[in-house]
């Protein structure tokens, strides 16, 4: 949580951070699925033994910044939107993943949330499920959210069309 707090302190309006489950259901901020010191695998050890930060603390901890919470693996969604609305306004998050069916089943679970599809890939077409998503079922996504790679002026076009917000993301 250190470096979360010396990114607000500096004037950042808000920051992402990753989310995973432990063993004993608790879910976790961190980015790898490995802790590399002491080495410990996020899903087959408790959240006591991780000594990591809880999602519901960064939440609560940080409510007044913009939090973009990146879900990392499937069959938490549920406990992710639950738990940022509990603690955070809607205009102040988004959830995002890079598994298109997490963030379907955020927009179908909760269609008010704020969501965002995370790629890599160039796109000359947006997927059906964001260009036509009464078609699934489904309300209208929030967010693109593209490597920075594969940004472009289409990719703008297609997202600003639809009344899409852009998340452009790089790994430093």
């Amino acid at each position: 949580m250190e470096s979360f707090h010396k990114a607000i302190e500096a004037g950042a309006a808000g920051f992402e951070f990753d989310v995973r489950q432990s063993r004993d259901g608790a879910l976790v901020v961190i980015h790898d699925p490995r802790r590399k010191r002491p080495r410990l695998s996020v899903a087959s050890s408790s959240a006591a033994a991780l000594g990591l930060p809880l999602l519901e603390d960064v939440l609560r901890t940080f409510r007044a910044a913009w939090l973009d919470i990146e879900i990392k693996v499937p069959g938490i969604e549920r406990q992710v939107i639950e738990l940022a609305h509990r603690h955070l306004d809607p205009a102040r998050f988004v959830i995002t993943s890079f598994r298109a069916r997490s963030v379907r089943e955020i927009k179908r679970l909760s269609p008010t949330t704020p969501a965002g599809w995370l790629f890599k890939r160039t796109l000359l077409t947006l997927p059906r499920w964001i260009s036509s998503p009464e078609k699934f079922g489904l309300p209208p996504l929030e967010y693109l959210c593209p490597h920075h790679s594969v940004l472009t002026r289409h990719l703008v076009k297609m997202a600003r069309k639809r009344g899409l917000g852009l998340i452009t993301w790089t790994v430093n």
